[in-house]
């Protein structure tokens, strides 16, 4: 008796245990399931119609309409073609660092529904070789703080990258300014340059406020007062106001310059690195009409490229003359004073797209 009684307790704990194994996998089964869930059919045909339509205003140039589009149709239904397009639109607008990242998230999801068996192989292929070309025109800057107190917040451009310090950050091709702000409100700022595919680095150095251990074992117990400020000197009139004028028009158009070239230099990367692709998936010269899209993305990054070399040549040659003007100017400035002070230089920088013209007197 006694051994059928612990035969059947045995059996029963079995039992027990069986149920409850039973009951976890179901939950965790139940748990993946809707974690996993497919769209709903109302999901997918309100992705689908939000696609193309982002499809047709693509193709009209409402470029901002169509990336809302697309992102409403990724939004219904995680498509990472959707993501994907978004990221391209991005990019054409030149904004090559919030492209770059939507285009990381396109390759995540992109690579999760490939590891489900629900991917498609040729879209993953295509966001990684976009991702190629954008890490090939982007550059790196190292960023290094001297004596910045605990606390004190780093930005390039205006958007803040203090966690990002320690390391190269990537950053847009062309000029820059790298920010930096302590708690208490000090701020100092550098220019920077940064070159496609290049690496760059800026320093920004506080005054360090301490004393060292020496003053402070050679200072007296009470210092009293420090002396009064001497007074300041009252600034003389200004009377090279007509070439302060004509500098920081050339500064402006120096500035301009540097853009355009920078402009070509992005866009010009782009084109190549589109052409070279489309080179190897068009034999002959002949291209499958799927790719007619890439053919003209191309042309419309060359077309850009030219517009910036352009203004940029423009900009540097109207800089350079405003510069030699305004050193011409200073050499003879102790003998026509007076003259200019009575008829003083104008000159004059117009701006447009693709388009910078300069003109003016000098007496």
């Amino acid at each position: 008796m006694a051994f059928l009684r612990t035969f059947a307790h045995g059996v029963a704990v079995r039992a027990l245990l069986a149920i409850l194994l039973t009951s976890a996998a179901t939950t965790v089964s139940s748990s993946a399931h809707a974690e996993g869930a497919s769209p709903s059919v109302a999901a997918k045909s309100k992705a689908k119609r939000a696609f193309e339509r982002g499809e047709k205003l693509y193709k009209s140039g409402k470029f901002e309409e169509a990336a809302a589009a697309f992102q409403e149709s990724y939004d219904e239904v995680p498509d990472p073609k959707a993501l994907m397009l978004v990221a391209r639109i991005q990019r054409d607008n030149g904004e090559l660092l919030k492209a770059r990242a939507t285009y990381q998230q396109a390759q995540e999801v992109a690579q999760a529904a490939e590891a489900n068996g629900q991917g498609s192989r040729a879209t993953l292929d295509e966001i990684k070789n976009e991702v190629r070309d954008i890490d090939g025109v982007l550059g790196f800057i190292s960023i290094e703080l001297s004596h910045a107190p605990p606390g004190t917040r780093v930005s390039i451009d205006g958007s803040d990258v203090t966690r990002e310090l320690g390391k190269p950050i990537r950053a847009e091709p062309g000029p820059l300014v790298v920010s930096a702000i302590t708690p208490d409100g000090v701020e100092k700022s550098e220019n920077a340059m940064v070159k496609a595919g290049q690496s760059s680095s800026v320093t920004l150095s506080f005054a360090w406020s301490g004393k060292s251990d020496a003053a402070l074992a050679e200072a007296p117990e009470d210092e009293g007062e420090a002396p009064p400020p001497p007074p300041k000197k009252q600034p003389e009139p200004d009377s090279k106001q007509p070439l302060n004028t004509t500098r920081t028009l050339a500064w402006v158009a120096g500035g301009v310059g540097v853009v355009g070239l920078s402009t070509f230099a992005v866009f010009g990367a782009l084109s190549a690195s589109k052409f070279k692709h489309l080179a190897g998936d068009c034999p002959d010269n002949h291209c499958d009409p799927s790719l007619e899209n890439d053919k003209n993305t191309g042309k419309t990054f060359q077309t850009v490229a030219n517009v910036g070399l352009v203004v940029g040549a423009v900009g540097l040659g109207a800089a350079i003359t405003l510069f030699a003007l305004g050193g011409a100017r200073d050499a003879t400035h102790g003998d026509n004073h007076a003259a200019r002070r009575k008829k003083p230089a104008q000159a004059k920088l117009e701006l447009g797209l693709g388009r910078v013209a300069f003109s003016g007197s000098f007496q």
